[in-house]
């Protein structure tokens, strides 16, 4: 069994797929994986769409910057933040709809903890041996009528997975001593305790 650490540094975004399926009992360890992630209040305000139909997959294509690999990839995972998980009661019999202002910070929360459970399925399925790919190049007015999304939910990602039919190389990264810091942002660069 790898480390997390050496999880994480195998994945990289894939591209290019072969057309294997995807075994049933990975693509549930896989989502299982999204469902178990940490949420505010443990709200679990996400949603997963899974989309294996060549139709679909050539909507999704049309509409987040024609991506070839969307129409390669045997499963694509749509993963929605729904913000009337995270609404108070006396809210939840009310229209909702994430371009609504009065929701802007429920938005932010519900889209940071749908993207933990898409970290969660990304790892869960570089953990199967299956390349994924994160894609958020689409508008939600154009991506939520091709899935069935309602207002009240944001489009935060879709996630191509297969077996990988390429080896890209591991993009660079910045050195921990530019990005993580002491005590204060900006200021003492961490190095170690």
């Amino acid at each position: 069994m790898q480390s997390f650490l050496d999880l994480a540094k195998a994945r990289k975004s894939v591209r290019k797929y072969k057309t294997d399926p995807i075994d049933g009992e990975a693509l549930k360890r896989i989502l299982e994986a999204g469902r178990t992630a940490p949420s505010g209040n443990n709200s679990q305000p996400w949603r997963f769409v899974i989309v294996d139909d060549a139709k679909m997959k050539e909507a999704l294509f049309t509409v987040a910057s024609k991506q070839r690999w969307i129409l390669e990839a045997p499963i694509t995972i749509a993963v929605i933040a729904d913000i009337t998980a995270k609404l108070k009661s006396e809210f939840k019999d009310e229209p909702v709809s994430t371009s609504d202002p009065r929701y802007n910070e429920v938005l932010i929360k519900s889209v940071r903890d749908a993207t933990i459970a898409a970290d969660h399925i990304v790892m869960a399925a570089t953990d199967e041996g299956l390349g994924t790919c994160w894609i958020a190049l689409y508008e939600q007015e154009d991506i939520r009528p091709v899935l069935g999304v309602p207002d009240s939910c944001y489009v935060v990602s879709i996630i191509t997975i297969g077996y990988a039919d390429q080896d890209p190389k591991a993009r660079p990264r910045r050195p921990l001593a530019e990005i993580a810091f002491k005590n204060r942002y900006g200021k003492e660069p961490f190095t170690g305790c």
